[in-house]
């Protein structure tokens, strides 16, 4: 096992983008960030509490207000 990137607020859920990105979601901290190759940590987006991610075709798909009326949302991440 090899630790690849620390400090999230509850990550529930990660997908691999194109490159080799890693998103995660933070149910936590309200948001999406992504991992780069080297182990970067960015904020994304901030969204009400993200879970679910899946990555397909150019876009992240997240599932939001888990706790609430439940939401997907889709991202276009470059």
């Amino acid at each position: 096992m090899t630790l690849f990137a620390t400090g999230f607020a509850g990550a529930t859920n990660v997908a691999i983008g194109s490159g080799g990105t890693v998103f995660v979601a933070e149910l936590y901290a309200n948001q999406v960030s992504s991992v780069s190759r080297r182990g970067v940590v960015t904020p994304l987006v901030s969204l009400n509490q993200p879970a679910g991610l899946e990555w397909s075709h150019g876009k992240l798909y997240v599932s939001t207000d888990v706790f609430g009326d439940g939401k997907i949302v889709s991202l276009r991440v470059r």
